[in-house]
């Protein structure tokens, strides 16, 4: 299956280039003129990325963003921007943005940080299928064996 995107942006020539970069990538690619359209798509249909624009005329990528992770706190979001600061980088970091890139970027930056995403994506769900057969312990990332007569008592062993 193929993973989903939502591209938002109010500028429709990094809409129509960048969603046909990401379509040639093997992605399904939606796209949003706005924060508000974003926002309506969101909570309609689950998308493994979102990558929203940070000014945008009717809200910015730092709103696209918290409601992104309110609506599902798994999503992924790339915050791309023309104007960057360390204080709007900073901002998007605070509220949990899994990346953060300058526009103009290079096609090759933008395909490795989106590829980044997928594999986390992927590696994530591969530990929550785990988790349903495997006593894991969240903060060190291992597994109990299951030989011991009694639960978690076993030797605890690197995934």
């Amino acid at each position: 299956m193929k993973k989903s995107i939502l591209l938002v942006d109010d500028e429709e020539s990094i809409l129509l280039g960048t969603g046909k970069l990401l379509e040639g990538l093997n992605y399904e690619v939606a796209t949003a003129q706005s924060g508000e359209e974003a926002i309506e798509k969101l909570k309609s249909v689950i998308y493994d990325l979102v990558i929203t624009d940070m000014l945008m005329e009717d809200m910015t990528g730092i709103d696209v963003l918290k409601v992104a992770k309110e609506i599902d706190p798994h999503v992924m979001v790339i915050v791309l921007t023309g104007h960057g600061s360390l204080e709007t980088a900073v901002e998007a970091l605070r509220f949990k943005a899994d990346d953060y890139i300058l526009k103009p970027c290079e096609r090759s930056e933008l395909e490795f940080r989106v590829k980044k995403c997928m594999e986390f994506i992927d590696q994530r769900k591969k530990i929550l299928q785990l988790q349903k057969f495997l006593p894991l312990c969240a903060m060190c990332n291992r597994v109990c064996d299951s030989f011991s007569p009694e639960p978690f008592k076993g030797e605890w062993m690197p995934i």
